[in-house]
Formats: C-alpha cells, sequence, structure tokens
C-alpha cells in the first residue's frame, strides 16, 4: 500500500514469493537501485527506497541509527495461593493441617537468536504473559510452578525501561539471555502455621503477584 511504503519503519521486502518478510536493513546503493525499478513496475505507487522521510534523498542517513524498534506489556506470572486444609481420617477425625503452599508464578526473560532478523513480530503483539502458579492443595500437596516465558530478538537488540532511555540489557552475542521479570512466589498453606499453640490453624497466605513492565526494544544497525 502507498501509505506504507512511505513509512520508512513499515518497508519490507518480499522474497520467497512473499512468504518471507524481511525488514530492509543495510542495502548497497546498487541493490537499492534494482529494488527500486522493480517494484517501480509492479506498483506505481511506490516512492522508492532513496525517498525515506526525512532522509532528504539519502539513504545512508538512515541506516546510521536504529530502524526497527517495538514496545510491550510483558507480566509474569503470578504466585498460586495457598490453601486452609485439614487431614479426615475414618479413626482420626481431629487430624491436623495439610495444606499445601501455592507454586510460583512463570518468569519472563529475553534470548538472543540469530535465526531471528526483525523486530516486527513485537509490533502486532502487544501484550505478554508467563504462565500463573497453581495454588496448593490438600493433602500437603504443593501447586504446580507456572511454565517460564522466553522471547527471541534478534543479536543487537537493546531493551530499555519505558522512559525510551535507561538501558536494561544490550545483546551482543548468540544466545544471551536476560530475566527481565520475575514471577510471584507462591502464598503459603496453612501447614506452615502449625504451632504447639496452635495445631489447627486456618491461617494461609495468597501468591505474590508477578513483575509488570512497559518494555522498550530497538535493534542496532550501522552503516557500512
Amino acid at each position: 500500500k502507498g501509505s506504507d511504503i512511505n513509512n520508512y519503519e513499515s518497508i519490507k521486502i518480499k522474497i520467497n514469493s512473499g512468504k518471507k518478510l524481511t525488514l530492509y536493513r543495510k542495502l548497497s546503493e546498487k541493490t537499492v537501485d534494482h529494488i527500486d525499478s522493480f517494484f517501480q513496475k509492479k506498483h506505481h505507487h511506490w516512492t522508492g527506497l532513496k525517498k525515506l522521510p526525512g532522509s532528504e534523498n539519502n539513504l545512508n542517513s538512515h541506516l546510521k541509527y536504529p530502524i526497527d524498534e517495538a514496545t510491550i506489556n510483558i507480566y509474569a506470572g503470578d504466585g498460586g495461593n495457598g490453601i486452609a486444609t485439614f487431614r479426615r481420617e475414618k479413626y482420626e477425625p481431629m487430624g491436623g493441617p495439610n495444606g499445601g503452599d501455592g507454586g510460583r508464578g512463570g518468569s519472563i526473560f529475553f534470548e538472543a537468536d540469530e535465526n531471528v532478523n526483525t523486530l516486527i513480530d513485537f509490533r502486532y503483539v502487544k501484550n505478554y504473559r508467563a504462565q500463573r502458579g497453581e495454588n496448593g492443595k490438600g493433602s500437603d500437596c504443593y501447586g504446580a510452578g507456572g511454565s517460564d516465558l522466553t522471547l527471541k530478538v534478534p543479536v543487537g537488540t537493546q531493551i530499555l525501561e519505558e522512559d525510551n532511555k535507561t538501558l536494561l540489557f544490550d545483546f551482543t552475542k548468540e544466545n544471551e539471555t536476560f530475566l527481565v521479570a520475575n514471577g510471584g512466589k507462591g502464598g503459603f498453606g496453612n501447614t506452615r502455621f502449625k504451632r504447639s499453640t496452635n495445631r489447627a490453624p486456618k491461617k494461609f497466605t495468597k501468591g505474590a503477584k508477578g513483575e509488570e513492565y512497559c518494555i522498550w526494544m530497538q535493534l542496532k544497525t550501522i552503516a557500512d
């Protein structure tokens, strides 16, 4: 679409019959001329890669700065709640407490992957949630922990706080990982509160909330 072409952040080059979209970043002058020539024949709205907004017809002026960025909301999983239950057996009607603890909520990680080369997927999906921990159960059964969530980003991605200024992490090599949000701790079941002075506690605690953040990401590109 013509409106998309005029926005340099939305320029995508179709390859492999349109099955794969690669964000245009570093291209030689000759390659740019070939691409412009091809698309101008196919689409009369094509304005040309050299005419990117603000570039003053100088392609390399944009390549010196990040051109691929996204902002997302991340929510680590909440911890599961503890539970207050009591043992009830045929010949032991006054059994003690056996409420289990809740499971820990899942955490969220970023990981650098050389097979990922753009942040475009993060522009369409803005919210990411790790799994909540399960609640505790009777018979001293603990709730299962929530699964962690790992988000794959290209090497060269910078993770920043919501202000888009404070750098949290800079991915410089393959397989680097960064823990960005911790899952909440699970709550305690009433077994935890059994004392010599209180053999049948009804107290239990709820799980803690997982960490929540708004995160900026930008992919660095450097002109040759």
